[in-house]
């Protein structure tokens, strides 16, 4: 009966999904037969060798790479943290009949198939106190969590406090499979120690990317040029982007006064900082030969990139800062979207989730683009995970069998590229979501494009956070802040290379 109902539930969300699950292939069992995916990075041919190996950019899937192993009906249990204040969960364990939407199908079966091959049964526990949960688990020493599902900005860390296993060596985990994100490991590892990971296993790895969004009406009004062309034509620059911005304010209410109910260049906040730095090729951390992170938050390329920044950043008669605007009126979740949704901002600052949160309902069509490059002779662009919103997973230290819990993690990621990130990426964004084909190109590269700087995670020195609060005052006195937090910044950073050589003993 159970074979049965998990063949049913394939030829449902076949149905449903339509040409896109076809298109992956028939056959995902452990038959040995390749497996055809589709592709969300097939049209960017610019970036460097590390992008064009990452997960999107391969057509063809390889086969499943262990012996099927099955574990006696035991649970699966994965602590997975909620915000609901910022509307952030992870519901695909607590889906227990087919629903009616195609995502949701996807899971579903994706769920139903690992539990069927591994006769386990894969268990949610949520919560919002994600962090001392985690702790508690590891000084018990008690196995209530084979896996843990934070939010990136409480995974680090975890990983810090030596709370995480080293994800590298276990024999089960196919790093270098595409299911799985090399850009977190490359960019997160320190000294060769990794212990956070993304990936198929879970949309949200794509929902927390960086991007701009721009309104197609207002851009039309005002006769500038498109952005699709400017990336098409290596064009898509921070001077251009700012330029853009530029001559679109309006006091449309007529009161004299410039506030949150008028038109606007761009509406972002505080994020939009690192996304910028990372997307003109820097980062406040970078690493040396031997994997060990070396800060560059003081660097000439960086003070070059803040000052373009902030020449139209912290200039509120063109640009509706967030952050700022909360001194002023009442904070009431995020005040971009009182003026973007409603066709008063020419860009929005913002991540793929924001689509299903407040955009697809508005009324003006919207584009979606990659975070510009610093000039054209970039050879790729780059898209920050944000630490807030962007989720990871981790193998806690109280995990019991850390080798069966890394199998059970490689076997949904192999089956959540087959089933989820077809039906995410063809039928919730490109087909349901985006209103045009650009857009989904765009999305292409914004997908294979994600970058971890540590120096933001970790927030080394406090500098990141000065910086965002400058923004808030609309000044800058980046150098003054620099000198003021170097010493922190010193200590912060030996203290995190000290620990995790710690957690390597």
């Amino acid at each position: 009966m159970r074979n049965l109902k998990i063949f049913i539930l394939v030829i449902l969300a076949v149905l449903l999904i339509g040409g896109v699950l076809i298109s992956c292939g028939g056959n995902d069992g452990n038959s040995g037969d390749n497996i055809t995916t589709e592709t969300p990075a097939q049209n960017q041919t610019n970036n460097e060798e590390n992008q064009n190996d990452t997960a999107n950019n391969i057509s063809v899937m390889p086969e499943f790479p262990h012996e099927i192993k099955t574990f006696g009906g035991s649970a699966f249990t994965i602590l997975v943290e909620d915000e609901p204040s910022n509307y952030l969960e992870i519901t695909d364990y607590d889906i227990e009949e087919v629903p009616g939407d195609v995502l949701n199908s996807a899971i579903y079966t994706r769920n139903m198939k690992v539990e069927e091959l591994l006769d386990i049964k894969i268990k949610g526990i949520h919560t919002e106190n994600v962090r001392s949960l985690v702790t508690k688990a590891v000084k018990s020493g008690i196995d209530d969590y084979d896996a843990v599902a934070p939010r990136l900005w409480h995974a680090a860390p975890m990983a810090m406090a030596g709370e995480c296993v080293n994800l590298n060596g276990l024999e089960y985990l196919s790093l270098d499979m595409p299911w799985w994100d090399k850009n977190i490991l490359k960019d997160l590892s320190i000294g060769g120690q990794s212990y956070l990971i993304a990936g198929d296993i879970f949309t949200k790895h794509y929902e927390a990317i960086g991007m701009l969004f721009f309104n197609k009406k207002l851009l039309e009004n005002y006769g500038l040029n498109s952005p699709y062309r400017l990336v098409e034509q290596n064009e898509w620059t921070i001077d251009n982007f700012s330029g853009l911005t530029k001559n679109i304010t309006q006091d449309i209410n007529g009161d004299g006064v410039i506030t949150h109910e008028d038109q606007f260049g761009l509406a972002t906040q505080a994020d939009f900082l690192t996304s910028m730095i990372n997307g003109c090729g820097a980062k406040y951390i970078e690493k040396d030969s031997n994997d060990m992170p070396v800060y560059t938050g003081g660097s000439e390329k960086i003070s070059s990139i803040i000052e373009k920044v902030f020449d139209f950043y912290i200039n509120d008669t063109f640009c509706l800062h967030r952050d700022a605007l909360a001194k002023n009126i009442p904070f009431d979740r995020m005040h971009q979207f009182m003026v973007f949704p409603y066709g008063r901002s020419l860009f929005l600052w913002g991540l793929p989730r924001f689509i299903d949160l407040e955009l697809r309902t508005m009324d003006d069509d919207f584009g979606m683009l990659p975070i510009p490059k610093y000039d054209s002779g970039q050879d790729r662009y780059y898209a920050t995970a944000n630490a807030w919103h962007s989720y990871t997973y981790i193998i806690p230290q109280s995990s019991g069998d850390p080798d069966n819990t890394a199998y059970i993690m490689d076997t949904m990621a192999y089956y959540g590229r087959i089933h989820i990130l077809p039906a995410y990426y063809e039928v919730c964004l490109q087909r349901k979501y985006t209103r045009d084909e650009e857009s989904s190109a765009m999305l292409d590269i914004i997908f294979n494009s994600a970058v971890y700087d540590m120096g933001d995670i970790y927030n080394i020195g406090g500098y990141r956070s000065a910086l965002e609060g400058m923004i808030q005052k609309n000044v800058n006195n980046m150098m003054s802040e620099y000198e003021k937090a170097l010493g922190k910044i010193e200590k912060d950073l030996a203290k995190l290379i000290s620990q995790f050589e710690e957690n390597a003993k």
